[in-house]
C-alpha cells in the first residue's frame, strides 16, 4: 500500500500492510511488445518494440475460466486467450500468467523497501513529489515515461530506453498501464485483523465488482 506516501493515497484508504511471498516467480524485464504479441497469437507480423496496448483482462486470460481468479483452480485460463496461446507455445509446461498485485508491487519496488535506483527512493535520495499535469520530476525522468517527458502530444515509447530498476526491470513506471491478476479492492479483500498481520501469498479479493487492478501509470499520467 501507499497510504500518505506523499499526503494522499491513490486508492481511498489504501492501507499499508505486511506481505510475505513464499513462491518463486519470474517476471519479464520488458513490457510485452507488439512484436512479441503478434508472435504469441499468430497475428499480423510486427517488428515493433512499442508496448502492446488495448488488450483487456478477459482477452489476456479469457472471459470464461480465465475470469474466475481467484478460484479453486487459480491459474486456469481459456485455451484461446493470449496467455493460453503463450502456454501452448511451451506445451503448457510453463506456468505463465499475470502477476498478483503483491508480486507486481514487490517487483516494482525492487528491494521491497521503496528503493528504485541507487539510494533512497531515487538516485539523489529524495522521495517523489505530488506533481500534477505535465509538471516534470527529474527523478522520474530517469526510469519512466509520463506526461512530463513523453512528448507533445504524449506518446508511447519503445521498451527499455530508460534506466532499469535495481532488479533490472524496465518501464515499471509509466509508458503503459499493466494488468495484475487481482480484483480491484481498497482493502485487497483483507479484513481489518488480516491487515494488521502478515498475509502470505495474497491473491486479492474474490469480489470482482470493481474490475481488475492495473498498476504503473502511463505515458499521459502525471508524475
Amino acid at each position: 500500500g501507499s497510504t500518505n506516501e506523499y499526503g494522499t493515497a491513490y486508492r481511498t484508504g489504501e492501507p499499508l500492510h505486511s506481505v510475505q511471498e513464499t513462491k518463486i516467480f519470474y517476471i519479464s524485464i520488458f513490457t510485452t511488445t507488439e512484436a512479441q504479441y503478434s508472435r504469441i497469437i499468430g497475428d499480423t507480423p510486427s517488428s515493433s518494440c512499442l508496448p502492446k496496448t488495448g488488450v483487456g483482462y478477459d482477452a489476456l486470460r479469457g472471459a470464461n475460466q480465465g475470469a474466475t481468479w481467484p478460484s479453486d483452480t487459480d491459474h486456469i485460463v481459456d485455451h484461446d486467450s493470449v496467455i493460453g496461446h503463450f502456454r501452448g507455445r511451451f506445451d503448457n509446461v510453463l506456468h505463465i500468467d499475470l502477476p498478483t498485485e503483491a508480486q507486481w508491487e514487490m517487483a516494482c519496488r525492487a528491494k521491497g523497501d521503496g528503493t528504485f535506483l541507487e539510494s533512497g527512493f531515487w538516485s539523489d535520495g529524495s522521495a517523489h513529489s505530488p506533481y500534477s499535469g505535465k509538471a516534470k520530476d527529474h527523478n522520474l525522468d530517469q526510469l519512466g515515461w509520463y506526461a512530463g517527458n513523453s512528448g507533445t502530444p504524449n506518446a508511447l515509447h519503445e521498451v527499455g530506453l530508460l534506466k532499469p530498476s535495481l532488479m533490472g526491470l524496465y518501464d515499471t513506471h509509466g509508458n503503459v498501464w499493466e494488468w495484475t491478476l487481482d480484483n480491484f479492492n481498497n482493502t485487497y479483500g483483507l479484513s481489518k485483523a488480516q491487515l494488521n498481520t502478515t498475509t502470505v501469498d495474497p491473491v486479492g479479493s474474490r469480489n470482482g465488482n470493481n474490475g481488475r487492478t492495473r498498476r504503473a501509470g502511463a505515458y499521459g499520467s502525471s508524475a
